[in-house]
């Protein structure tokens, strides 16, 4: 049986701390609830993972109405970018088709000498692209997920 592939060959533990962080877009500041949350039993790893994240700018500690939560900083967020940037692209993806879509139906509208037809078809065959290359995105990050938490240790 081949062996099962972890989260440890894809990205380091503070990377996968991190992105769950940013995932739940913060989580509360208390390191037992947040390792249990992971699934992790030792607390005491955990928190020094999160301090030295902290030391290293990473990760702040912001105080909201629910209490005091881990937030993830811009220079923690380009730490995990290659993670997220599926879905920044896709949304430039998706503008730029919406984008030229208005304008077809500008030009149907209004009369203009281009043939709208095209813009037309190239917009909704950006859409679809778009949905599905969001769709696969969707399903590599359950994957992803399920794969497994790294260890600690």
């Amino acid at each position: 049986m081949p062996k099962r592939e972890t989260a440890e060959d894809v990205l380091t533990r503070n990377t996968w701390i991190m992105y769950y962080i940013w995932k739940k877009g913060g989580v509360i500041a208390n390191i037992s609830q947040l390792s249990r949350e992971l699934g992790y039993k030792n607390d005491g790893a955990l928190n020094i993972r999160i301090n030295d994240m902290k030391d290293k700018g990473y990760v702040k500690e912001k105080q909201t109405r629910k209490g005091n939560v881990f937030k993830l900083t811009n220079k923690g967020i380009q730490k995990i970018l290659f993670l997220i940037m599926p879905k920044w692209a896709l949304a430039g993806i998706f503008v730029a088709s919406l984008t030229n879509i208005y304008y077809a139906i500008g030009e149907i509208w209004l009369k203009l000498r281009v043939d709208p037809i095209y813009l037309l078809i190239s917009g909704s065959l950006s859409l679809i692209l778009t949905l599905l290359l969001y769709l696969m995105q969707r399903k590599g990050e359950k994957q992803f997920i399920q794969i497994g938490k790294p260890s600690l240790n």
